[in-house]
């Protein structure tokens, strides 16, 4: 998926110093839970498995949010993120045709922690639902991608796309000095819970 978009289609011209600087400083000043999960962005990225990908990109997701089992992993990125937001944004391929997927964060979430523990724990992939074919949709319920796509890639995808846009976020509204403080992240931790409750009632 990452291969549809530019950097102006997603935004990040108009943040990129506020992600800079935040990585920056995140390595600056070791923080251990902003390092991890961007060293685990460049190895899930050069590996050119999706299993190993995505349990790097979820192990990533883990980490950042504090979270290890099902529950918290779901409530603590869905109630950041947005249960209903978008995983993926609009893109165009090079017409002037936009194109939404229709993938929300709601509806991925379990999944990607699932398949992370199967690997994680060696198990074999089942074939359903992971190596069965997907039809990536858009909002519009047409087809977007022609070409063969695993449903396990699109975990893949979906995993990284969250991780970065968790990172964009602590970057941009500068909750860095949170994140490093162990007591203050998870006081968010459980205002993000909250959140996730009032969301799926």
């Amino acid at each position: 998926m990452s291969r549809l978009y530019s950097a102006e289609q997603s935004g990040l011209p108009e943040q990129f110093w506020a992600v800079y600087t935040g990585v920056k400083r995140a390595f600056a000043e070791r923080i251990v839970r902003l390092q991890n999960p961007i060293l685990l962005i460049e190895h899930g990225m050069q590996t050119g498995n999706v299993p190993l990908g995505a349990l790097m990109f979820a192990m990533a997701l883990d980490m950042l949010f504090m979270a290890g089992e099902a529950v918290p992993f779901v409530s603590r990125i869905g109630g950041c993120l947005g249960l209903d937001a978008f995983v993926f944004g609009q893109f165009s391929l090079g017409s002037s045709l936009t194109y939404q997927p229709n993938v929300k964060v709601r509806d991925v979430l379990e999944s990607v922690h699932s398949f992370r523990n199967i690997i994680a724990h060696g198990g074999e992939i089942p074939k359903a639902p992971y190596r069965e074919p997907y039809t990536l949709l858009g909002v519009d319920f047409l087809a977007i991608l022609n070409d063969d796509f695993a449903y396990y890639e699109l975990l893949l995808d979906a995993a990284l796309f969250m991780l970065t846009t968790a990172l964009r976020m602590i970057f941009v509204e500068g909750w860095i000095d949170q994140v490093a403080n162990k007591t203050a992240w998870k006081a968010k931790m459980t205002i993000f819970e909250h959140r996730y409750k009032n969301a799926a009632r």
